[in-house]
């Protein structure tokens, strides 16, 4: 069966740059699929817009999203719970605090089967010093999905949904993150 974002998979070139956006994030890239009916996530930030909170290439499996609530319910008990999400979130996903607080999570359902790079996050260092390194967890990988956005322009690095964002997607409003533990 046939995927909505084949041209990046099954096109040579197309292919060779989606990897390379997947290796800006995550070590060792596979390709896998997901399923119409799928239930994916994303973190989000507050002080972002709605189309920059629910549409980006980053996502986590269901089981993936389900790991890090667990780990962080059983974090020290004085820790409020959506801080000790966050904090979990960040460690095991490498995703460091310049990238935004991390306070939202939008669910996102897979309407047709798509392809995506998984892989363990890649290593960053943080925000605030260098010394603060993030290196993700071997035993959850994270989701790149190409098609989902697009660059405005070559190399500038601003991104907006792409056409077909809602044909692969349907997405959530973003909910506080305290909501959804």
């Amino acid at each position: 069966m046939s995927c909505l974002n084949d041209r990046y998979f099954l096109d040579s070139e197309t292919r060779q740059q989606s990897l390379a956006l997947a290796r800006k994030g995550i070590q060792f890239p596979q390709e896998t699929k997901l399923i119409a009916g799928s239930i994916i996530y994303r973190i989000a930030h507050s002080n972002r817009t709605f189309d920059e909170s629910v549409a980006g290439l980053w996502w986590m499996t269901e089981a993936t999203f389900s790991y890090v609530r667990q780990i962080a319910a059983n974090t020290s008990p004085e820790m409020r719970s959506d801080r000790a999400f966050r904090s979990t979130y960040r460690q095991k996903l490498a995703v460091p605090g310049r990238f935004g607080p991390s306070d939202m999570v939008v669910r996102g359902v897979v309407l047709h089967q798509i392809r995506a790079w998984t892989g363990r996050g890649k290593p960053v260092a943080g925000a605030t010093s260098e010394q603060e390194t993030f290196v993700g967890a071997f035993e959850i990988a994270q989701l790149c999905i190409p098609g989902l956005m697009i660059e405005t322009a070559p190399g500038s690095r601003k991104w907006v949904r792409s056409p077909a964002f809602d044909t692969m997607l349907r997405t959530l409003s973003p909910k506080p993150a305290l909501q959804c533990l």
